[in-house]
């Protein structure tokens, strides 16, 4: 869910370098392109974005051949436009293709690799290739700090990406400390009534929603919104974004009619500017649905499920975590609605997509532990109930304490489930 105006890349001043005449012409050729592709990502044009990049290429190609700067210069564009429309498969071999080429001509201590890091570990990390992900972006942040200094945007993009990925893992305390070093950045480069600022305004505020912290997230969610509104208007994606966030946070706290609203005013922007194939979308289909399930709307809530289920599978594939978060929410609907042989279907393969994407020790993994312990629960199965919360326990301990809500939740459960059995030697931790 990311922009062109967070993905400024530096400009391409090494090609300028003791070039000879024809040798320049075609470097400003390669460049104008460049520029034009960057203005139709600000316009969301990306199938026009695209076209002009397979110029580029085909023109750096010609020009300078593969194993150039111009080339890699416009590998990484192009990749980029195949990341905003959402296709990832496509994008990684042009990311990973400019890395390569800019590490053998200039080494990695430079912007210009740091800039190709960023990119495929930022990709890595939508596409949830986390460990591959984490190193990729930790480099790219100290090269970028080594060689442009801490007060630089690339710097605070750099720091926003390891933030998103720290609260994708559930790493909250790094990812609020991470956030506020780069509010700190974007005050100084940018100013407090700018659109970088209010995006790491947006970040922050769904942070403190993940975490419960509801009044600091509105406040945090209102000031973005007032600065959006001021600077990239109310048709913007960008404003969509906050707007998801924002009727997110209301229906958490249960003012669903406003939160309903929001979602709803969300959808028609993105639907207008981005159209239907987009990551965006889905999104929205996703939190409106979480929506309708709060509210009991079942219908509406498994229609939207589905929608979004159906452009994961397409664009990230069947084991993506955003596969597992629409499996484990529709379970909870099929739950509601009685039909527990659907729902343990839809928790056993969300679970099986966790363990596969992010390993036993995941957060998300205990999660989906106890959402089956729930179902078993709820039909009688408490022998395997029992067994899941144990599991689940210790990893919510391990990875958050045990004043995190998350454990007291899952321990509340468990304790329920005793009291409900009267069998305490069945549900017990084992001694040591």
């Amino acid at each position: 869910m990311k922009h062109c105006c967070l993905y400024l890349l530096l400009s391409l001043p090494l090609f300028l370098l003791a070039q000879k005449p024809d040798s320049l012409t075609n470097t400003r050729a390669v460049d104008s392109l460049i520029q034009g592709i960057e203005q139709l990502c600000k316009e969301l044009r990306y199938e026009e974005a695209l076209q002009t990049g397979a110029q580029a290429l085909t023109l750096a190609e010609t020009a300078f051949g593969k194993q150039s700067l111009p080339y890699a210069a416009c590998l990484i564009h192009q990749g980029r436009n195949y990341f905003y429309k959402g296709d990832y498969a496509d994008a990684e071999p042009l990311y990973r293709e400019s890395m390569e080429i800019r590490e053998k001509l200039l080494g990695r201590k430079n912007a210009e690799f740091a800039a190709a890091l960023y990119a495929l570990g930022g990709l890595y990390k939508e596409m949830g290739r986390f460990a591959e992900s984490e190193p990729m972006l930790l480099e790219a942040r100290d090269i970028r700090a080594e060689v442009l200094g801490k007060e630089h945007r690339m710097y605070a993009y750099s720091l926003n990406a390891i933030a998103l990925l720290y609260q994708t893992l559930e790493r909250y305390d790094e990812a609020e400390s991470v956030l506020l070093e780069v509010r700190s950045v974007w005050e100084k480069v940018a100013g407090k009534n700018s659109p970088e600022y209010a995006k790491v305004l947006t970040v922050l505020g769904y942070l403190y929603l993940e975490t419960s912290v509801y009044p600091k997230a509105e406040r945090v969610f209102l000031e973005a919104q007032s600065i959006l509104e001021n600077t990239v208007g109310k048709s913007h994606p960008n404003y969509a974004l906050l707007l998801l966030e924002l009727g997110n946070l209301y229906g958490e706290t249960g003012r669903f009619a406003e939160a309903e609203l929001l979602l709803l005013e969300a959808r028609d922007i993105i639907v207008r500017e981005l159209g239907t194939d987009h990551p965006d979308y889905a999104v929205n289909s996703f939190k409106l649905a979480n929506l309708y399930l709060d509210m009991g709307v079942y219908s509406r809530a498994e229609a939207l499920f589905l929608e979004a289920r159906t452009y994961w599978e397409h664009t990230l594939g069947k084991d993506h975590v955003n596969c597992a978060a629409v499996n484990n929410n529709l379970s909870m609907l099929y739950m509601d609605m009685g039909d527990y042989a659907k729902a343990e279907q839809l928790y056993l393969e969300a679970r099986d997509i966790v363990e596969k994407s992010l390993g036993k020790e995941s957060p998300r993994y205990a999660m989906a532990l106890n959402n089956l312990a729930v179902l078993y629960r709820a039909t009688g199965d408490y022998a395997r109930a029992a067994a899941l919360y144990r599991e689940a326990l210790p990893i919510v301990e391990h990875h958050n304490g045990k004043e995190n809500r998350r454990y007291t939740s899952y321990l509340s459960n468990y304790g329920a489930l005793q009291l409900q059995v009267g069998q305490y030697a069945l549900c017990r931790f084992p001694a040591g």
